[in-house]
């Protein structure tokens, strides 16, 4: 067997990144999206700890949104040239993505407590 063609082996490597950066978008803006309900539920409640939902929601929703709008694929190309480890690399990665995005959270003046922990303001 000959080597392969070096236009051949480009595509295959940028579509086998594509695909990884794409997985890890699709993650940054899942977490993101999660970030509306507590969200809500402190404008709902008027807890005033709602900047720091909106500010990280807000960058990861436009990350993601970005990430797999710029990595954009057809199956047809994926399952030419994604291997097993492009697959174990993606969900390596989503895993660590979701545990550092999780636990961010926008600098805010006062410290981080649950609302139901704070003295009653009667």
């Amino acid at each position: 067997m000959g080597a392969a063609h070096p236009a051949t082996v480009a595509r295959y490597r940028l579509t086998r990144a594509r695909v990884v950066v794409g997985v890890n978008a699709g993650v940054i803006l899942a977490i993101g999206l999660s970030l509306l309900v507590p969200l809500a539920l402190s404008l709902l409640y008027g807890d005033g700890s709602w900047r720091s939902f909106l500010i990280p929601a807000a960058v990861m929703i436009s990350l993601g949104a970005a990430g797999m709008g710029a990595t954009r694929i057809t199956s047809r190309q994926a399952a030419r040239y994604v291997l097993d480890r492009d697959v174990y690399l993606a969900v390596t990665l989503a895993w660590i993505l979701a545990a550092v995005l999780g636990g961010f959270r926008s600098s805010s003046k006062e410290p981080l407590t649950a609302s139901w922990t704070r003295p009653s303001r009667r």
